[in-house]
Order: C-alpha cells, then structure tokens, then sequence
C-alpha cells in the first residue's frame, strides 16, 4: 500500500506540473528589458530564480487542487493516499504521543499532505528549470530555437 501511495504522491505532481507553462509564459512576457538583462548576465540560475519570483504563488494556486484530486483518487480497495496518510500518520502519532513513544523520543508529526506534495512538486519543477537553464547558458546544442540562440549566445562571446 506504502508503494502505492508514493505513486498516487508522484502522479499528483505530474498531473499538476502540466499547468506551468502558461503561467511561465506570462511571466516571461511581463519581462522587463532589465529583468532580460540580469536573467542573461547574471548566475546561472538567474533565470530560474525570476521564474520561482515571479511565478511560484499562482503554480502553487494552480497545483493545489490538481494534487488534491489526485491524492482523492482511490488506489487499493477504494482506498485513497489522502486516507492512507490519515491512517498512517493517526497512527503513528498514537505511539507518538504515548509513554512509550516518549521514551522512545518519537515525535509526532502533522503534515498537511497536500501542500506538502505541492510545494515537493514546485521544488522538483524549479529543479527541472534550473537544470535546463545551465544546459542553455552552457551549451550552444541546448539552445533549440533562433531566440535561445541569439540571446544566449551572447554568453559564449563574454
């Protein structure tokens, strides 16, 4: 059931990740010719740190239900990962909080599963971005489109 559910966390952030694109599309176009500027000789992840600035309340916005109606969709006899974490986690913190999980030094824990997996998903989204910024800032192969071409390839005459 443990593997299931981590598959159920997994696909939510998939279905959820389909969403970014026009919301980075925005972002881009709002760009101002200084933000290009600095995104273009700044770090090289400067990109990636305007997008998350720029983008990150209105994903987490768009992800949110996405990951709740996919945590909501049953795995193993009706049983869905939602459910799965409540029992788990009641569970746990049952031992927890008891004498004997105090001894044992356990701690409970309350997460909030859904935004938990959402901002797992956004985190895991920026590392994708991130890494597809270093490929384009530093190979040329990277740069799939005239636009990428002509603006970094400024980067290769600094």
């Amino acid at each position: 059931m443990a593997d299931r559910a981590i598959l159920s966390l997994n696909r939510s952030a998939e279905d959820a990740v389909k969403e970014a694109t026009p919301i980075f599309k925005t972002a881009i176009t709002n760009m101002s010719i200084t933000d290009a500027i600095d995104i273009l000789f700044g770090k090289e992840n400067a990109a990636t740190e305007y997008l998350r600035h720029n983008t990150y309340s209105q994903l987490k916005a768009t992800f949110a239900p996405k990951v709740k109606a996919s945590l909501e969709k049953p795995l193993v006899a009706n049983v869905s990962t939602t459910q799965t974490w409540n029992t788990l986690s009641s569970g746990y913190n049952a031992v927890a909080g008891s004498a004997v999980g105090s001894i044992a030094g356990l701690k409970t824990v309350n997460v909030d599963l859904e935004n938990y997996v959402t901002e797992k998903a956004l985190d895991a989204l920026f590392m994708k971005v991130a890494a597809e910024e270093k490929s384009i800032r530093t190979d040329p192969a990277a740069r799939v489109n005239d636009l990428l071409k002509r603006v970094f390839g400024q980067l290769d005459k600094k």
